[in-house]
């Protein structure tokens, strides 16, 4: 089975190219938005190549209902929606379905073996949370059946099929459970760090964490899966497709950027020679005060021909809220509004707490890879709504970062583009290194704990790739392929998940 990528750099074009070849010919096409916001400007993006090729393709543009967003599109259940158009769909020629990552993850594509599907940015496919039932273990009990894996302490989450997916949203005692059976019940692999529900009766608040993997098979009815991604090797999805999934074969497309990039200079700005950037240290003690003289420094340094973002946690601090300019969510993957722009400021952490970094052992993904894939590229992706995206602009950019490694990570990656002449400075005058760090000590037996901690994580993959083999060979006999990121054909890598 074979996924295709354009791995492009941020503002290369790859989604206007990939329209233009939709255009160009009829086909059916399904292309996948990341949030609802860029509906319409795919839409009128699709609306100018027609009228530059005098062609009208056909556009269905589906998502859920969001009370939020102003938007016709909208339906009470997006993939019931998709599915039940699916049909007269069919009898079109030439048509582009516009849908979010979600609907594609809860959709059943069965119907549509003749069409294409196009990923614009790269979903994340895997999902966790925590839960705290220590007297309702019994009703967890009755909905579902767990198979424990072997060195482990997680199961695999199997529905009993005691309750319908419609009564979930009826019923006020199962309500907080819907996200939960609504992967059980789809086509994901599910699994619970707990041997017996009754277990959790033991635990100190009954607390259990559930981890959810959408599995990409799911989209073999397209004749052709590709997806757009600057960094798509990178990503956490990549990754876990690369360890998890060995039938699945990745081959890199390229497509010609024909602009010429105006030579610019690039400097990037950082206040900390540690990589010290992280939600948890912000909130008190050395780590406000840190926060707080890097947000004094900013707002003594710039206009309000600027746009800056910072964790949702931030929020309530009255010195990030006094910097000028335009605050935006970290995530503004695709956006082109702010190209004129020329200054931005990143207060931005995203690296993974320790559940979430015991998930991704699992799964195979290091916690450095689970950094590059979420703070990183957040990062990178933030400094390309400027003017960098713009070929024709050669203004000076200024980009600041709150850390030496992330001021590192831009260096490397802008530093292979030819056009951009990229400085790195340190800008001690912010005085955050010549703050008073607390003194940490080094936990007793940590080094043993981390080690047993990998064998378990070890012993669960291993655990979860014979489930996945043996329900596969039950079902069509056992298949043997092989799984890379590159434009060859590689060596097998281990198989894990359903």
């Amino acid at each position: 089975m074979n996924f295709y990528y354009n791995s492009a750099q941020c503002g290369a074009g790859k989604t206007y190219n990939a329209l233009w070849e939709f255009v160009s010919k009829p086909q059916k096409t399904v292309f996948v938005v990341d949030r609802i916001d860029v509906f319409e400007q795919r839409i009128n993006m699709i609306r100018e190549i027609g009228g530059i090729l005098n062609v009208f393709p056909k556009i269905v543009p589906i998502h859920s209902l969001n009370p939020e967003k102003k938007s016709p599109y909208g339906f009470v259940c997006a993939h019931q929606e998709i599915e039940k158009q699916s049909k007269a769909l069919n009898y079109e020629k030439h048509v582009l379905l516009i849908i979010t990552h979600a609907s594609m993850m809860n959709t059943d594509w069965s119907k549509f073996s003749d069409w294409s599907i196009i990923i614009d940015e790269v979903p994340s496919i895997f999902e966790y949370k925590a839960s705290k039932n220590p007297s309702t273990y019994d009703v967890l009990d009755n909905l579902y059946k767990l198979s424990p894996l072997e060195g482990s302490e997680w199961s695999q989450v199997k529905s009993r099929g005691s309750v319908s997916s419609e009564n979930f949203p009826k019923d006020d005692l199962l309500k907080p459970l819907r996200d939960f059976n609504t992967r059980v019940t789809k086509k994901h692999f599910v699994c619970a760090n707990v041997q017996k529900w009754s277990d959790l009766s033991e635990r100190k608040d009954g607390k259990w964490t559930w981890l959810s993997v959408w599995s990409p098979e799911n989209l073999s009815p397209f004749k052709r899966v590709e997806f757009l991604g600057a960094s798509f090797c990178e990503s956490t999805t990549a990754k876990i497709i690369q360890k998890n999934f060995p039938e699945i074969k990745f081959i890199e497309i390229s497509s010609q950027d024909k602009r010429t990039w105006k030579y610019r200079n690039v400097q990037i700005r950082y206040f900390t020679q540690e990589g010290t950037s992280s939600t948890h240290t912000w909130r008190d003690g050395w780590g406000l005060s840190a926060i707080n003289q890097v947000a004094d420094w900013i707002s003594t340094n710039t206009t309000n021909d600027h746009i800056f973002t910072h964790n949702h946690d931030l929020q309530k601090n009255s010195k990030v809220r006094r910097i000028p300019g335009e605050g935006l969510t970290p995530r503004q993957q695709g956006s082109n509004e702010w190209m004129d722009k020329h200054v931005c400021s990143i207060l931005y952490s995203n690296k993974p707490d320790h559940t979430k970094e015991e998930v991704l052992k699992i799964l195979g993904v290091t916690k450095q890879e689970a950094i590059r894939a979420a703070e990183y590229e957040d990062i990178l992706q933030f400094c390309y709504r400027t003017s960098l995206r713009n070929p024709d602009d050669e203004n000076d950019v200024e980009i600041r970062v709150y850390d030496k490694k992330q001021a590192d990570f831009l260096e490397a990656y802008l530093g292979k583009m030819p056009h951009l002449n990229i400085s790195s400075i340190y800008t001690v005058e912010a005085g955050v290194d010549q703050l008073t760090k607390p003194k940490v000590g080094r936990p007793a037996s940590g080094l043993s704990a981390e080690e047993k901690r990998a064998q378990r994580n070890e012993a669960a993959r291993k655990r979860m790739r014979k489930v996945r083999e043996s329900e596969k060979a039950s079902k069509s006999g056992t298949l043997t392929t092989c799984a890379s990121i590159s434009p060859e054909p590689a060596p097998q890598v281990t198989n894990t998940l359903q």
